[in-house]
């Protein structure tokens, strides 16, 4: 999988579980095929031109070797990245060489900051939304820290300086943006890209550059294939007790527009010429970017958020020192999850990096599908599941169970013991009680069930807010279950314009009936839900930010 990524940029073979080891490492811009691999292909191309002018100096008279040389470099980038799809990253990666070639070509001296303009407005001419992607921002700015650190100090310097120094510029460049667009953070990055640049952009990629020239010789290309594939082997080897370091996956909040725009300050500060004094001031200046303020959830209350995970659910409940998540939101036949997707990324940016607890109320795939990536990704405590068959290391719903943290009650309504698994009809039914208000969370059960609930359960039903029942389907939210739980909001976990036309029509009716308030995610987006000690507040992503491009 990794001699396709690097050769051909086929990524597809690289499974989850590699793309989260190359994350905590901070390698994942080895992988794809980058800027790098197409600018060791111009090198290569640059070099058999300057070999051929060596080897017949006849041709100075008819081409100028520098001018040869360029368009040689051109020539070969070109087709390296046609090999490798021509995807935007390495059209980018092939304008930006062109731009930088064009003072060769029309021998005028260009600065680089010259250069780096026109590669910039090249770029934004062939895709005008690239600065919508954290990939145009990443390889901007770390070209625009080089040519501010480099450029104009090209007195000889020691090889160590050369491989030490731009490397951990570098990780202190990108900080404020890799926070800003991942909310996450590598200690060991920097230390694993010392070795691991140098080791694929000198070891393996010349290597399957080579395979590539010489795939009609069918015996030296296999044989540099394998070389290429050993190498690769060593390099995942090393990788994995990198990962399992303390400090190989940090997890912070989003920065606000106030501690992003001081860390940027501050890194220009912290990176200044040597000249500059108090420039390790600049450090203090990224502290509210590493050392966020979390939020504070008081005692007794709690703060639920309805994820935004399309035709799924997914709700995260924190407490003062407690988080769970109910169900994982869906995931895809044809590969990937709203687990890695949405859920990980949002309990990132809210600061959540540990769960004590997560419940799957069943085993659909539209809240039981990001459930692998989750657990992979973050340390879960205990896991909780109503499912067909027993799950590796988690425990069944069971009815009766509950429990409290930081003076919130948490208790688990259905199923029952032996209870047989039904599938929506199975579903966990959690009820979340503090002291200004409670939140009812019955996943996908149907009217059978709520008409047990309401007969066997009518105490522990009345609820302040209501995630309401398989999405708004009409086989839930019965009438009488409605009338039982009293809600004031019912909220819609649903994808936009679903094929089933959740929230029905009727569900709807019944739920104005009973005079609640109605919130849809594909609507509003997440929906948080504050429930304090005298209060319920409830507000929708949308709301909170409301995007110019959106109706007011």
């Amino acid at each position: 999988a990794l001699v396709k990524a690097l050769a051909i940029g086929d990524t597809r073979e690289i499974d989850e579980a590699g793309w989260d080891l190359y994350r905590a490492t901070g390698t994942t811009h080895l992988i794809a095929i980058s800027g790098l691999h197409v600018g060791l292909a111009a090198a290569v191309g640059g070099g058999l031109a300057w070999l051929l002018w060596w080897l017949f100096p006849g041709l100075g008279l008819r081409w100028p070797r520098p001018q040869g040389m360029a368009l040689a470099a051109l020539a070969s980038a070109g087709v390296y990245a046609l090999i490798a799809g021509f995807s935007l990253p390495t059209q980018r990666t092939f304008l930006t060489i062109a731009v930088m070639l064009a003072g060769v070509l029309t021998r005028r001296e260009l600065g680089w900051w010259t250069r780096y303009s026109l590669a910039l407005v090249a770029v934004l001419l062939i895709d005008p939304l690239a600065p919508l992607g954290a990939g145009f921002w990443l390889s901007f700015g770390a070209v625009a820290w080089l040519i501010l650190a480099y450029s104009g100090r090209w007195a000889p310097q020691s090889w160590w300086r050369l491989w030490l120094y731009p490397q951990l510029g570098l990780a202190v460049a990108l900080l404020p943006l890799g926070i800003a667009f991942f909310q996450q953070a590598s200690l060991v990055a920097p230390p694993v890209n010392l070795l691991a640049v140098p080791y694929i952009t000198f070891g393996v990629v010349p290597l399957l550059l080579a395979a590539l020239l010489t795939w009609p010789l069918a015996p030296l290309s296999d044989a540099l294939w394998k070389a290429a594939w050993w190498l690769l082997e060593g390099f995942d080897a090393a990788l994995v007790p990198a990962a399992a370091l303390p400090g190989s996956w940090i997890t912070l909040p989003s920065p606000g527009p106030g501690a992003w725009l001081l860390a940027i300050l501050g890194t220009l500060l912290l990176l200044a010429p040597r000249g500059l004094p108090w420039r390790w001031l600049g450090a203090f200046a990224l502290l509210p970017l590493v050392l966020p303020a979390r939020e504070a959830i008081a005692p007794g209350a709690f703060v639920a958020t309805v994820l935004d995970v399309g035709q799924g659910q997914s709700v995260l409940v924190r407490t003062h020192r407690h988080a769970l998540l109910i169900d994982t939101g869906p995931g895809f036949p044809e590969g990937g999850d709203l687990g890695d997707r949405v859920i990980t990324p949002s309990l990132a940016a809210l600061g959540v990096n540990r769960l004590d607890r997560l419940i799957v109320s069943h085993a659909d795939s539209d809240h039981h599908g990001g459930s692998a990536t989750v657990l992979r990704r973050l340390a879960v405590s205990r896991h909780t599941i109503s499912a067909p068959e027993p799950v590796p290391g988690a425990s069944a719903c069971v009815a009766g169970e509950h429990w409290e943290w930081d003076g919130v009650r948490f208790s688990l309504l259905h199923p029952p013991e032996f209870f047989p698994y039904l599938g929506n009809d199975s579903s966990c039914i959690v009820r979340i009680q503090a002291l200004g208000g409670s939140m009812l969370v019955p996943g996908d059960a149907g009217e059978i069930i709520e008409e047990r609930l309401v007969r066997e359960r009518p105490a522990d039903l009345p609820a302040h807010v209501l995630i309401a029942g398989h999405h708004g389907s009409k086989s839930s939210s019965s009438a009488a279950f409605l009338a039982a739980v009293d809600p004031a909001h019912v909220v819609y976990s649903m994808g936009y314009r679903n094929r089933f036309g959740f929230p029905r029509p009727e569900v709807q009716e019944r739920v104005l009936a009973v005079g609640a308030r109605q919130w849809q995610t594909a609507e509003s987006g997440a929906v948080e839900i504050r429930v304090g000690e005298a209060a319920v507040e409830l507000d929708a992503a949308r709301q909170r930010r409301k995007a110019w491009w959106r109706e007011p």
